[in-house]
């Protein structure tokens, strides 16, 4: 049985951290998602309650892929292409999304979007917060990719001076630096 590496919850945001499901692992790009149960283990990993269907792992997939194509393609470009989000829309429509006007519980009137191909609470809430991701202009600006070049993780950049680099300093950014002071010293004696 193979087991991979741990998921990484470094995005700042559910919908980044399901894209870096696909990661690096021993310089591999690997998906730890190949199966309903490891679905199943990240969503209690992220603290997610909603209840999983039988038809969510494919449904779970197919958004996630489309979602880190277009979170790849931002974090290094700042935009978009025309067939990225052709891509994310097909999965969308796909889907049939209703939007659905909600009252919450401070008693304000809220858009929520409803997939009605599906009766599923989990996917609803996952087309909820991709919508809110990919349109939200000024959190879209803080997408980064991980400046170690062996990792392809994105994040949003939370920092106060937006000067992020690594999509987490314990694994990545000391090991680049370890690297770096290694070459330095080893290369001069």
């Amino acid at each position: 049985m193979i087991t991979h590496a741990p998921f990484a919850f470094v995005g700042g945001d559910l919908v980044v951290d399901l894209a870096n499901t696909v990661k690096m692992v021993n310089h591999q790009l690997t998906d730890l998602l190949t199966t309903p149960d490891q679905l199943r283990r990240w969503t209690q990993r992220a603290g997610i309650s909603i209840p999983l269907q039988d038809e969510d792992f494919a449904r779970t997939v197919q958004i996630r892929n489309a979602v880190r194509d277009f979170l790849q393609e931002y974090a290094q470009l700042h935009q978009s292409s025309h067939q990225t989000i052709q891509t994310l829309n097909a999965v969308l429509e796909d889907l049939a999304i209703r939007p659905e006007i909600i009252m919450t519980a401070f008693g304000q009137p809220s858009l929520h979007l409803t997939a009605t191909q599906t009766s599923s609470p989990w996917i609803d809430h996952l087309i909820q917060k991709t919508v809110n991701l990919v349109s939200d202009s000024a959190t879209l600006n803080r997408l980064k990719r991980c400046k170690n070049p062996q990792c392809v993780l994105v994040f949003i950049d939370r920092s106060k001076n937006h000067n992020r680099r690594w999509c987490d300093m314990n694994t990545c950014g000391n090991r680049l630096k370890a690297s770096r002071h290694y070459q330095r010293h080893h290369a001069i004696g």
